[in-house]
């Protein structure tokens, strides 16, 4: 299993340790990092010594070259992860990267044709706009990053990662490198990838770095949830244009059991990439950058930015849940960027006959009927105790084109509602998407009749 980012104190700390606390601790990427249980080497690095010379390093990778330092970063082969000290060498350079490898990984999967696409694609081409890499599109949404070091490269540190009782890991950003009065900081903005697990210029690990590149922009703005901080850091994925999560989200979509909001135990990406790319489709990448810089943290955050744009989290969410069945070719009801494909695991409905579930907090629930081609009308009844919690849509269409799908907003009124839906010639399936945006998990009864 991998991690992408070091999420570490909710996902391995809890389970292979007694916590994280003590003399070593470790949160999200997005908010304290490691105080360092053990170190390799004493004393800090000096965060300018060997640095190469920002004016030499503007044009491919002059004045790069054979510089050698040393850096701090963690070996996630333990937990909790203590500080080490490594050395590694400049291969690559533009006009906001350095390149850094160790020699361990240098050769392997790492050579200079992959060093000198990387840096590419960091600052100069990325898919979603072949004029602008990956720094320039994220700090149009983001922000300029913090110069803590006043040298406006970002230092990516290719190494070997490892793996911690089968978890593997892709990459971090580092909080503590941009605290410069700890002894084991760098002191700089920087990234640390991995360069083994698989081929650093693929589709997947690009969009890794610009993953962890959001982390680094929107440290300045303070902490925040765990699952907002990675959901804004899957939004700048998709925004770039890098969409190797699309697998993720199209397991996720297939059996969506995963919640939203509080979604760090196992930190299931798909719903994460899901969303962010939704919000980026629907609203544009402004919606995301306004999320990041709110100092607000969780559900309220979203909130406002969404309710600047005359929409709510709740009907978003909804239409979101609407989105990961009907699969249209653009919102509000689908993704213009890629296929869902899958349509999702439900319930199986029978005509006139009542089916109970409960739908968990922050997920939705489907439930699904294949009508007779004589019925033109479909009376769905649903009865909730709860019912101010839900938000639910009917969406009816042919199995072979749900993207064609009539959706209906069904405005739930007191603990049973029943909502009159028009089923369109050739429209035989009807799906209820049964969304829940709070924070507890909510029962409730379908019943279908058709007429």
């Amino acid at each position: 299993m991998t991690r992408r980012t070091t999420d570490l104190a909710v996902a391995l700390c809890a389970v292979f340790t007694a916590g994280c606390g003590g003399a070593a601790t470790v949160a999200s990427d997005a908010g304290v990092a490691s105080d360092g249980a053990m170190v390799a080497n004493d004393g800090a690095a000096d965060a300018s010594s060997d640095v190469v010379d920002a004016a030499t390093a503007d044009v491919g990778n002059a004045g790069c070259d054979g510089v050698r330092r040393p850096f701090w970063t963690w070996n996630l082969r333990v937990m909790p992860p203590p500080d080490v000290q490594v050395d590694a060498e400049c291969h690559a350079a533009r006009s906001h990267i350095y390149l850094y490898a160790t020699d361990a990984v240098w050769g392997m999967r790492l050579d200079q044709a992959h060093a000198d696409s990387i840096v590419r694609a960091f600052d100069e081409s990325a898919p979603a706009d072949p004029a602008r890499g990956i720094y320039a599109i994220e700090t149009a949404i983001y922000g300029e990053p913090p110069d803590l070091d006043g040298d406006p490269h970002v230092v990516l540190l290719y190494q070997d990662m490892g793996s911690f009782h089968g978890y593997t890991f892709d990459g971090f950003f580092r909080s503590l490198d941009e605290t410069p009065d700890d002894p084991h900081s760098n002191a700089m903005e920087m990234l640390h990838v991995d360069a083994v697990r698989m081929d650093p210029t693929n589709e997947y690990m690009l969009g890794v770095v610009a993953h962890e590149f959001v982390h680094l922009l929107a440290f300045q703005y303070g902490d925040e949830d765990v699952w907002l901080s990675e959901m804004i850091a899957e939004a700048g994925m998709a925004a770039t244009g890098y969409l190797g999560d699309v697998r993720l989200a199209r397991t996720f979509a297939g059996h969506p059991t995963s919640p939203l909001v509080g979604n760090t135990a196992g930190m299931d990406y798909g719903p994460l990439f899901l969303f962010g790319d939704y919000l980026v489709e629907r609203y544009g990448t402004a919606v995301i950058g306004d999320i990041a810089r709110n100092r607000a943290r969780g559900v309220p955050t979203v909130e406002a930015a969404l309710s600047s744009r005359g929409g709510t989290f709740r009907e978003v969410f909804g239409d979101w849940a609407t989105a990961n069945l009907v699969d249209a070719a653009r919102p509000p009801y689908g993704y213009a960027a890629f296929d869902v494909s899958t349509e999702p695991s439900a319930t199986t409905l029978t005509a006139g006959t009542a089916a109970s579930g409960s739908v968990a907090a922050w997920t939705a629930g489907y439930a699904r009927i294949d009508l007779d081609a004589s019925a033109t009308t479909a009376d769905v009844t649903l009865q909730s105790s709860s019912s101010s919690s839900l938000v639910v849509r009917a969406a009816v269409y042919d199995p072979a084109a749900r993207g064609d799908a009539t959706v209906t907003s069904v405005a739930l009124s007191g603990a049973t509602t029943t909502a009159s839906v028009p089923l369109p010639a050739g429209r035989r399936r009807l799906a209820v998407v049964v969304a829940n945006p709070t924070s507890a998990a909510v029962p409730y009864t379908i019943t279908v009749a058709a007429r």
